[in-house]
């Protein structure tokens, strides 16, 4: 509500993300929609032709979750509700 990002231990890396919505998928499973703009990735962080920088973490796999002291990243467009969001 506050619009902070945060620093997330996430699938063995670190990542700096901007949430912006959590729900759960068709199966149940709780995600977390997230704008990243640092920290790992295994696809890359350079936004390309088609690409976007919108994650879709898993709950069970974020390990810990911090203030990061950055700036918000806006998305500069509505978010709509994701596919990994049933």
């Amino acid at each position: 509500m506050d619009r902070k990002p945060v620093q997330v231990s996430y699938d063995g890396g670190e990542r700096v993300v901007c949430p912006y919505m959590i729900g759960r998928s068709r199966e149940g499973r709780v995600r977390v929609l997230c704008l990243q703009f640092a920290g790992a990735s295994v696809t890359g962080l350079e936004p390309r032709a088609g690409a976007s920088l919108w994650r879709c973490l898993a709950l069970e796999k974020i390990r810990s979750v911090d203030p990061s002291g950055m700036p918000w990243m806006s998305a500069g467009v509505p978010v709509e509700r994701p596919k990994c969001i049933g």
